[in-house]
């Protein structure tokens, strides 16, 4: 699915710009979208997967639903090849989510 919306950000006058999700895949993309890709949202599944098993073996794990994000280092983006004074911008973002300064909503 990726590569079909990318494809499409491609095909716009001036090109649209697209973030992938999941992992960071840029090696595997065509050389031509991958103008088209800003960054990539990663979800650390080997951060979820830990929690998971500390919680069970300390005794803790309990059914229901867990959140895990930026603090907990479950997701994040990709800056490579983005300019320094970007992946600086990015970085403060980052820092003033996690220490709550920014707010996120909860509900969609």
């Amino acid at each position: 699915i990726d590569d079909a919306v990318f494809a499409a950000a491609a095909q716009r006058v001036p090109p649209a710009r697209a973030v992938g999700v999941g992992s960071d895949r840029s090696a595997a993309l065509d050389p031509a979208l991958q103008t088209v890709v800003l960054t990539w949202a990663v979800i650390h599944a080997d951060v979820v997967v830990l929690d998971v098993i500390r919680a069970f073996v300390e005794g803790r794990l309990v059914g229901g639903i867990r959140t895990l994000g930026l603090q907990e280092g479950a997701v994040g983006v990709t800056t490579e090849g983005l300019p320094p004074d970007v992946v600086t911008q990015i970085d403060d973002l980052i820092e003033r989510l996690v220490a709550g300064e920014i707010p996120v909503p909860t509900t969609p």
